[in-house]
């Protein structure tokens, strides 16, 4: 069973899209901010993130600025969910490392075929496909 860590500041959010991935198989963890993901990582081993982009003490760009930086979880896939995007957050994503972009609300199939899809593609180097 692939693991997935749902990191956003709503707890609604992050139950909504937890409940997407259990219908689909996925075990689910859950943080409230990028620090705290930072935590739960150094615990957890986790197949993917899925993080929002603004959030109170971490937002998502850092969040993943810092995995990135991390040995352990240098290459683990991270999806990135907002409310809006433009082509500056496209290129400050890309830049951060974000492998995948969805734009709230996403809908179950498409989050979940966007992140099988992903994990499929994890052999041969993280990808940079982007839709909403």
């Amino acid at each position: 069973m692939r693991k997935v860590l749902v990191v956003d500041d709503s707890i609604c959010t992050r139950k909504l899209l937890s409940l997407m991935l259990k219908c689909s198989d996925y075990a689910t963890f859950e943080a409230e901010d990028g620090l705290d993901a930072l935590e739960k990582l150094s615990t957890l081993k986790v197949d993917l993130v899925i993080v929002e982009r603004d959030m109170p003490n971490m937002g998502g760009l850092a969040f993943v600025r810092s995995v990135r930086k991390n040995f352990h979880v240098l290459d683990m896939p991270v999806v990135m969910v907002s409310d809006f995007v433009d082509e500056d957050l496209k290129g400050d994503a890309l830049k951060a490392g974000i492998d995948h972009l969805f734009v709230k609300p996403v809908s179950s199939a498409l989050l979940v075929s966007g992140i099988e899809s992903l994990l499929r593609e994890c052999g041969d180097g993280r990808s940079t496909d982007w839709q909403g």
